[in-house]
């Protein structure tokens, strides 16, 4: 059965757009800045999908508030999924990305065989395709479990929920995101190191800045 992944392109930047504009930059929207000669949101929306293309056996949710983001991706092996209530907070972004999924508050998750969902950020560039590869190494040894990447004890992104922690992200409310259900959770997760802190960087500011 396919790991459904679900990939946030949805948030506001809102940090990122002050800056540019204090900058002169002409693209305020980070996820469509340019980063490394692509925009921010394609560096590892295009390595999952060439794990995709390669057998990984998974299931891409391209989950966005922004319609052109969606359209241009559409060469890619992902299924785009329009969320217009994601400027409210990060929990329409996930309930968006659950529902596009087949998950509903309703469903019975909490016995279920099936995978719960792997959430990746967009705005993670760095993040490389052999700590992807050992993400998704880590999920089939423990479908049922609770892991996030991270450094040391700091708990980042791409993070999994087993199926029995679903009902908990459906909760959620405003601008609360997975990281809630994770700190809830703590002793229950876990941590897959990264090759290093700089893999979960996140661009929030232009990089011309740094």
């Amino acid at each position: 059965m396919k790991l459904p992944v679900i990939y946030m392109a949805a948030g506001n930047g809102r940090r990122f757009a002050s800056r540019a504009r204090e900058l002169g930059e002409g693209q305020e929207n980070k996820l469509l800045f340019s980063y490394r000669g692509k925009p921010l949101y394609r560096h590892v929306l295009e390595r999952l999908a060439q794990l995709k293309s390669l057998g990984e056996d998974i299931e891409i949710y391209l989950v966005s508030q922004y319609p052109g983001l969606l359209e241009e991706s559409r060469e890619l092996p992902v299924i785009p999924v329009y969320s217009p209530e994601s400027p409210r907070g990060a929990s329409y972004s996930v309930r968006a990305g659950l529902t596009a999924a087949g998950f509903s508050p309703e469903r019975e998750i909490l016995r279920s065989p099936e995978p719960g969902c792997a959430f990746f950020a967009a705005d993670q560039p760095e993040l490389s395709l052999a700590t992807i590869r050992r993400f998704f190494a880590s999920i089939r040894e423990n479908p049922g479990g609770l892991i996030a990447v991270g450094w040391g004890e700091e708990m980042g992104n791409p993070c999994y929920f087993g199926a029995r922690y679903l009902p908990e992200l459906f909760a959620l409310t405003g601008d609360r995101g997975g990281k809630a259900v994770l700190r809830r959770y703590r002793e229950e997760c876990r941590i897959l190191q990264a090759q290093g802190e700089w893999e979960l960087k996140d661009v929030d500011v232009p990089p011309e800045e740094k």
